[in-house]
Formats: C-alpha cells, structure tokens, sequence
C-alpha cells in the first residue's frame, strides 16, 4: 500500500471495514489516476462486506473509470455485489469479463466457486456441478475444498446421484471429519444428518 492509504489494509485484515472508510475518507491529497481507482475499489469492497451493495457497486463502477492494473479483481467484487443483490445474468457478466482479463489462478478459482453458488441459487445442477468437478480436480490444497465437497453433496442429492452424493460425503468425512461444516456427523457416517435428514450412506 502506499502511504496516502496507511492503515487500510490493517483495516481490512481486521475486518474493521468502518475504520477503513474512516481512514479513506479522510484522504484529501491529490490522487493520481491509479490512486483514484485504487481509493474508489477499496472503499468498494468495504461497502461490500458490510452489505451495503448500492454503495459497493456505485464506488466499484466508478473504480472502473480508471484504467489500471487491478481491473480483474474490480470485476469480480461487482459480480459478488450484483450476485448478492440477485442479478445473476449480470453478475455472470462481470465474472467473465473478469476471467478474460487472465486473473491470478486464486482468483479465477473464487471466480469458479462464486458461479456454482449462484448456479446452485438457480437450481442449475448441471452447470453447478461443472462448476464444482473442476474446483474439485484442482483445488484441493484450499481452504475452500472441504465446501466444494459439500456443495457436491447438495448438487448430486439434486440430480438424483446418490451413489455420487455419497462418494462427496465419505471423502469429506475421511479427509475433514472435524471440519464446521460435519461437526454434529459423529462417528457414524449412515446416521449423520444432512439438511434435516439421515444422510444414510454407508
């Protein structure tokens, strides 16, 4: 971070999104473009996690009237935004502007997982599985792995796979068996519940 935003990224590790608008609000020097955009994403994102999503697409939209060299994840933050308020053809339109900017890997992926989730929202279990099977393929290492494996569960249950329902929550329960999401599955796999019934797999 440069000096003139001191102290926001502190903020945001923090999750204090409030006192990183204080500090950015306060910033009254002159801005170079890529300042400006910078400023403008930033306090985008602070709206966003703080759900205030007008707010958050009116700054994000304005950080995109300065060209620089963070574009990708502008668009992906607008596309969180427009998913949140349930815009989702909208939405699906800035990820993928997003993603032909050539993002970093990691967030291509968050890309990815985002789509599954507004899919799933749709009750595309098609696309959201197509979604979910390459995240699974190739991102095992994350921390959102276990919550690939569980969405899987949800999208097979779905399209009536209960043999490949039952594939997803074994791997989860072997490889994550304290993980938040399986904390009330106990030792016995076929009695563990999933959205208030008997998962019964064995």
């Amino acid at each position: 971070q440069t000096g003139v935003f001191k102290g926001v990224r502190e903020k945001f590790i923090a999750q204090d999104y409030n006192g990183a608008l204080s500090i950015l609000d306060a910033v009254k020097a002159p801005l170079s473009p890529i300042q400006q955009g910078q400023k403008s994403f930033a306090e985008g994102v602070a709206a966003f996690e703080l759900e205030k999503y007008d707010v958050a697409q009116t700054k994000l939209l304005k950080a995109l009237t300065f060209p620089g060299p963070i574009e990708y994840y502008v668009r992906y933050y607008l596309g969180r935004v427009l998913q949140a308020k349930k815009q989702y053809k909208e939405a699906d339109g800035e990820y993928q502007r997003a993603l032909k900017l050539r993002p970093p890997q990691h967030l291509g992926f968050m890309i990815k997982f985002q789509a599954s989730e507004m899919a799933m929202d749709r009750k595309w279990w098609a696309a959201a599985y197509n979604e979910l099977h390459f995240l699974e393929r190739h991102w095992r290492r994350d921390e959102n792995y276990p919550e690939v494996l569980w969405r899987l569960i949800d999208v097979e249950s779905q399209r009536a796979r209960k043999w490949r329902a039952c594939h997803w929550a074994r791997k989860l329960y072997a490889k994550y068996p304290s993980h938040p999401l399986i904390d009330d599955w106990g030792i016995d796999l076929p009695t563990a519940p999933y959205t208030g019934k008997k998962i019964h797999c064995l």
